[in-house]
């Protein structure tokens, strides 16, 4: 139902079922495009047939009725003289944008109606929005060469791979050529749509495969990076895709890419970490720091110093001497537990419930502390209450002998 137009005056009734009348506006009755909005053909038939509408209500109201695919109401305001060409074509790009294939068989049947204003967009349209039936009906009214040429010109596969649109990948993939599979490729990459880099994998070269590898892991698509892996060179083009990981912080993917052997963090003078101190990444930066590779590598090269002295900034040289820092402090703590673990004889569950506290234990070397430690440990092993003794089992069950227990 339509609501009435409100105005400031009082508002007044003549009879249950006649319109609301302003003293000051007259009666209040709603416009077509309103009505053609509710889908009410009977109340717009009406206001057509009052008269009194000018044209580019008609043409807005076209627009609105194609948006909808209400063909009954098209039909109306055609008849009307609503213009279906009108507006840069907009009743065809709303038509195609919304999937009506019947209101689009209708509208490239009337004289005025071009689908290639604007590059063809309605056909762009629809293949971003994945309306397969509506692509095919649009791409027969091509006829100045075969539909292949407007395919590749348009860069349809980019966008319906762009998209996620497997149905509509699949249509236009026999009638790319490589160039567009490479594109189409890398963007589905890009996108995260898994599926879609599966179908688009199948015939492609080692280099558009790392592309797309980088693609993804630049974006931070890890199911799209699990699945190249198994078919992509982690490697191509100075470790790309864990340099990218690494400088947009991608924790999954730089531990997925970290876990394959064939990838070298360290190659290429640390470039990966180099990249990663450079976009201020300092996860990343933390996690690369504390691989072996990477520390054999700056220690091989001349130490951490010199590894600064080879940094662009002072703020990227004082990055990694603070993860140089907490990395050594780290590893320092680690040693001290080892060495509890060592010369302590009791469980570790205990061990570890007690190390919970080691803070609070007293002592200037880690040597007295690991002594203050031991001497709790004992105290706690001494005040443990004994094991409760063991009982009958309650279940029956067979004896050596093939004769059953029963308590």
């Amino acid at each position: 139902m339509v609501k009435p137009t409100l105005y400031s005056g009082l508002l007044r009734q003549d009879s249950q079922s006649g319109p609301l009348v302003d003293t000051d506006a007259g009666p209040v009755t709603p416009d077509l495009v309103s009505v053609v909005a509710a889908d009410d053909i009977a109340a717009a038939t009406a206001l057509v047939q009052s008269g009194g509408v000018d044209n580019d209500t008609l043409d807005e109201a076209l627009g609105v009725a194609c948006a909808q695919g209400s063909l009954p109401l098209i039909e109306l305001l055609i008849r009307a003289g609503a213009d279906p060409g009108g507006s840069n074509q907009e009743p065809l790009l709303l038509a195609a944008g919304r999937g009506h294939l019947d209101v689009v068989d209708r509208l490239l049947r009337l004289p005025n109606v071009t689908p290639s204003t604007n590059d063809w967009l309605p056909l762009q349209r629809a293949t971003c929005r994945g309306h397969l039936r509506v692509i095919d009906r649009l791409l027969q009214a091509y006829t100045e060469g075969r539909p292949d040429q407007l395919i590749a010109d348009l860069r349809l596969l980019r966008l319906a791979a762009s998209a996620g649109h497997r149905d509509t990948v699949q249509y236009f993939l026999p009638r790319a050529g490589d160039v567009h599979v490479r594109e189409a490729l890398t963007i589905a990459a890009s996108s995260g749509h898994v599926a879609i880099v599966e179908m688009l994998t199948s015939n492609a070269s080692g280099k558009v495969l790392g592309e797309a590898l980088a693609a993804a892991a630049q974006c931070g698509h890890a199911k799209v990076v699990k699945f190249l892996l198994d078919v992509a060179d982690p490697t191509w083009s100075r470790q790309y895709a864990l340099r990218w990981a690494s400088g947009e912080g991608h924790r999954d993917i730089v531990e997925l890419l970290l876990a394959d052997p064939r990838v070298d963090p360290s190659a290429d003078d640390n470039h990966c970490l180099r990249w990663a101190v450079r976009r201020r990444q300092l996860w990343p930066v933390q996690r690369l720091c504390s691989d072996d590779r990477v520390l054999r590598s700056i220690k091989s090269s001349g130490g951490v110093r010199a590894f600064c002295n080879r940094l662009a900034s002072t703020e990227e040289t004082e990055l990694i001497l603070s993860t140089w820092d907490n990395l050594r402090e780290s590893r320092s703590r680690a040693l001290r537990t080892a060495m509890v673990l060592n010369v302590s004889k009791v469980p570790v569950a205990e061990l570890v419930t007690i190390m919970l506290f080691a803070d609070d234990f007293a002592g200037t070397s880690d040597r007295v502390k690991v002594a203050d430690l031991c001497r709790t440990l004992r105290r706690v092993r001494q005040a443990r209450p004994p094991s409760p003794p063991a009982t009958a089992p309650l279940i029956a069950g067979p004896t050596t002998s093939g004769q059953s227990i029963t308590n």
